[in-house]
């Protein structure tokens, strides 16, 4: 195929399925599905990439995340 070819840049990644990452912005989360680092446990949360840089800012994407959330049940 005919070029140029941008290769997407990124660091991390979070990679759950859809209905993972619904049952985490529910209004009262299961267990299991209440917090990122109880996703990664229980396998259904991955952390792809530099995962130093995730783990270091952890609380500011917790909190930017649970945000996404809020704003998706305001709607």
């Amino acid at each position: 195929r005919p070029g140029p070819h941008v290769m997407p840049r990124w660091t991390f990644a979070l990679v759950a399925g859809d209905d993972d990452w619904n049952r985490f912005w529910a209004p009262t989360p299961q267990p299991r599905f209440h917090d990122l680092m109880a996703m990664v446990r229980f396998k259904t949360l991955r952390i792809e990439g530099d995962q130093a840089i995730f783990m270091s800012n952890l609380l500011y994407f917790k909190d930017l995340i649970s945000q996404l959330g809020s704003q998706l049940h305001a709607r």
